[in-house]
């Protein structure tokens, strides 16, 4: 992931702790709270287009740990959207692995690590990289 990856204060504070917990813990904490939060953004998303609402939705997103796909994917539907929300909230949530790297960064290892025809990008997830190994002579 980028070092902009998209952390809101309370999706870092509840990191922090989630982190820390038991996984069966962890699980059920961020079910409930897709559970409990889920109706607002749907709320929000519904009445988007009234002024007052898309100015408070946009306040409502940054500080909301849910990972909402609303703008991004609203063909998917309520049933999908709720269910994305659940999978990347607690994966944004709860992933011991995840390592905050640049493009160059990313560049840079696959050439340590012998790979030529790089090329780094911005985009999808985070950055995303293509590289070949080079074909061994005989």
């Amino acid at each position: 992931y980028p070092y902009n990856y998209p952390f809101t204060p309370s999706r870092k504070f509840l990191r922090n702790i989630l982190i820390k917990t038991p996984h069966s813990f962890s699980f059920k904490f961020c079910r409930t709270l897709v559970a409990f939060l889920w109706p607002m953004h749907r709320f929000f998303w519904k009445h988007r287009n009234q002024l007052l609402i898309k100015n408070m939705r946009k306040g409502f997103i940054e500080l909301s740990p849910i990972v909402d796909y609303h703008d991004n994917y609203a063909e998917l539907g309520p049933d999908l959207l709720y269910a994305w929300a659940m999978l990347d909230t607690h994966d944004t949530l709860t992933d011991f692995y995840k390592h905050l790297r640049t493009k160059e960064e990313i560049a840079n290892t696959l050439k340590i690590a012998g790979m030529q025809s790089i090329e780094t990008i911005y985009a999808g997830n985070g950055v995303e990289a293509r590289a070949r190994k080079p074909k061994k002579r005989k």
